[in-house]
């Protein structure tokens, strides 16, 4: 996600370098009054041609919409008269490729309006193809539809002069070849529609130039414009192999349709520029600069298909002038040779009349233009002046010359650096007569010159040869007295150094002394110090002794007395303490016990009490309950003896009568016991014997 990110930020930085750094800003300019003039714009329901007619009418003109589609003209023009209050904008029909469309339009035109002041020729396609005339559609459609159209409402411009034609062209002109034999044909070739789109552009540019010539006089200019490279929907013929490429490019790096107008409203508007009619104008510089740019060394941009770039050379350049047989003022015949050393001017105005002068051409065009610059001015010059001025005094005749032409070189922008005079001779042997005189005088003159010279050089020389010795008798002065004061100063700086050697020892001895005696003094308090310290270790150590004693002897004998006392003490309250502990338990022990018995007492007495009410309540019931009360414990007495006895032999009587009662009461005693008394005779020996020999 973050390298995205940083992606779509970088490609946004790339846009906004791309389409507002290397553009150049808008240029402000100012809306002129057009109230009163009347203006075709042919293709003004889109593109450049909707924004043309959108300021013209803003700037109060009459605007007729020439277009194909009716419903996008009705629509563009309203827009138009909405946007700018403005209700002279209209509509008219014009199809350019027919051109019986277009004779119809211009007689509806001439019918209904009596003035036309401005045709802009706007309307263009790029798309292949053949017109009902049989011409090429980019062809009839971008020149002959507007040619016509001109020729037809030409009359009209000229009775409403001044007026302006705009023909608007393309850069694309530069690869156009219009061929007679073949004009108004699609070209055949792999990029047939592209080169048909070219030849109609260079034909709109000719066109142009043809009708200002031929216009001249009578106050109707024309102009081609090319209003840089435009985001329109002329790219909507693009092959589609090519659109992927094609309009993103274009969104990105062209001009919109607003943009794109201000070229074509500055040759519609702008005044003063009637003497450039004919002309080509474009928008100029990258993606649409309204200047050119001038670049001085270093480098630019430039884009390829988009940017325009010419070169000049700012090398020196050297040219070399030979006037032949040329008179002089005396009508000496001379052959002149000089030397030129050139340079094109780099300062912005300078540099910008050269590129108007020599953009596009190369080094050797420069050259001849200066050449014949420089031959005329020193033909002129020679005329002038006579042999003698011209062969003794060269430097000024060649300065004269770079006076006379730099004023003219200049104006070309190139300026002379420097001009000398090579060779100066003629073929009547004129040079060589006066030569002649000359070079006896000269002879004379130097004979005379090297005696004057060798003897001025002997005076000079004995002279030197003085001056010499004078010289060297102030050095060999110079250096003894040099040598003496070297002595003495020496002499001087020993016995100073002796004094400050003998000074140092003697501090020295002095300042050692002082410190034996300074480490014996404090050698002496050291051990001041250290008896002093030895006494209070001794005192500290008396203390510590006694402090130990106490410790050891003293308070542990003082602590064991009061251990024993303390013990004693509680040995004492111990004895106390249990003595009435045990004390108050008898006592409370006595309580309880008579407290007990009181209460068996009375326990005991109200039972008899209410045994004695029961015996006189219930009579004979209640002497059973007491029997049956006393039961067990009567069974317990009499079953204690039995228990004691191994086995017991019961004899019968006569007919069996006693063992047979026998046998029934040991039947029913044990369930009868065990009912009163909760005891289980059964589980007795005894009684386990009897039952079993019973059966």
């Amino acid at each position: 996600m973050g390298w995205a990110l940083l992606g779509v930020g970088l490609l946004l930085a790339l846009y906004t370098l791309l389409r507002h750094g290397l553009r150049g800003a808008p240029r402000p300019r100012t809306r002129p009054e057009l109230r009163g003039r009347t203006a075709i714009v042919t293709g003004g329901s889109s593109g450049i041609g909707a924004a043309t007619a959108l300021e013209l009418a803003r700037c109060g003109a009459r605007v007729i919409l020439a277009t194909r589609s009716a419903r996008r003209g009705e629509a563009a023009a309203s827009r138009i008269r909405r946007e700018t209050g403005n209700n002279e904008v209209l509509f008219m029909h014009l199809d350019l490729a027919s051109l019986r469309s277009v004779r119809a339009f211009a007689t509806t035109f001439l019918r209904q309006e009596p003035q036309l002041h401005l045709l802009i020729n706007n309307a263009g396609v790029s798309a292949g193809g053949t017109t009902e005339d049989g011409f090429s559609l980019p062809f009839q459609v971008n020149h002959l539809g507007h040619f016509l159209l001109t020729q037809l409402l030409l009359e009209r411009l000229r009775s409403c002069a001044p007026s302006r034609v705009v023909i608007v062209a393309s850069s694309a002109h530069c690869a156009g070849r219009l061929r007679p034999e073949a004009l108004g044909r699609p070209p055949s070739g792999l990029f047939s529609t592209f080169q048909d789109y070219c030849d109609s552009k260079l034909a709109n540019v000719l066109h142009a130039r043809e009708l200002a010539t031929r216009e001249q006089g009578t106050q109707v200019t024309c102009y081609a414009v090319h209003p840089g490279f435009v985001n329109t929907s002329l790219f909507r013929h693009a092959p589609l192999w090519l659109r992927p490429l094609l309009l993103p490019l274009a969104w990105l790096l062209f001009l919109d349709a607003a943009e794109g107008a201000r070229a074509v409203l500055d040759c519609a508007t702008r005044e003063g520029l009637e003497p450039l009619s004919g002309r080509y104008f474009t928008h100029g510089g990258c993606c649409g600069s309204d200047e050119k740019q001038y670049v001085y060394g270093g480098w630019a941009w430039a884009w390829w298909c988009i940017t325009d770039t010419q070169r000049v050379s700012l090398e020196v350049l050297t040219i070399l002038c030979r006037c032949e047989n040329v008179e002089t003022s005396e009508g000496v015949p001379l052959y002149v040779t000089g030397v030129a050393q050139v340079k094109i001017m780099t300062e912005k105005e300078l540099l910008a009349v050269a590129c108007e002068q020599f953009l596009g051409k190369n080094v050797q065009d420069v050259k001849n233009v200066v050449l014949q610059t420089l031959e005329g001015h020193l033909r002129s010059i020679l005329g002038t002046l006579t042999v003698e001025q011209i062969y003794q005094d060269r430097d000024q005749f060649a300065k004269l010359v770079r006076e006379v032409a730099a004023p003219d070189v200049g104006r070309m922008g190139i300026e002379i650096l420097s001009f000398t005079i090579k060779d100066v001779y003629d073929k009547v042997d004129y040079l060589s007569s006066l030569g002649k005189t000359q070079i006896a005088a000269v002879q004379r003159d130097a004979d005379i010159g090297v005696a004057e010279a060798e003897r001025d050089a002997g005076i000079r020389e004995a002279e030197c040869k003085k001056e010499m010795l004078d010289v060297k008798f102030m050095a060999d002065t110079k250096i003894a007295d040099s040598k003496r004061a070297f002595e003495l100063q020496k002499a001087a700086f020993t016995e100073e150094v002796n004094i400050k050697t003998a000074e140092a020892q003697l501090a020295y001895e002095l300042q050692s002394a002082r410190e034996q005696q300074k480490i014996r003094q404090e050698e002496i308090e050291i051990e001041v110090v250290e008896r002093k310290k030895q006494i209070e270790v001794e005192e500290k150590e008396v203390v510590r002794m006694e402090k130990e004693l106490t410790a050891t002897v003293k308070q542990p004998a003082e602590a064991e007395a009061y251990r024993i006392q303390q013990i004693a003490e509680g040995e004492k309250v111990k004895q106390i303490l249990l003595a009435q502990a045990e004390a108050e338990k008898i006592r409370k022990i006595g309580e309880a016990e008579a407290f007990v018995i009181e209460a068996v007492g009375m326990a005991e007495a109200e039972g008899l009490k209410l045994k004695a009410e029961a015996l006189q309540k219930y009579g004979e019931a209640a002497q059973l309950a007491l029997v049956l009360d006393a039961l067990p414990e009567i069974a317990a007495k009499v079953s204690a003896p039995l228990s004691k006895v191994d086995e017991i032999v019961i004899l019968s009587g006569e007919k069996g009568s006693t063992m047979s009662d026998v046998n029934r009461l040991l039947a029913e005693i044990p369930n009868s016991v065990r009912a009163i008394t909760g005891v289980d005779l059964t589980k007795l020996p005894l009684f386990q014997k009897a039952t079993e020999a019973k059966e």
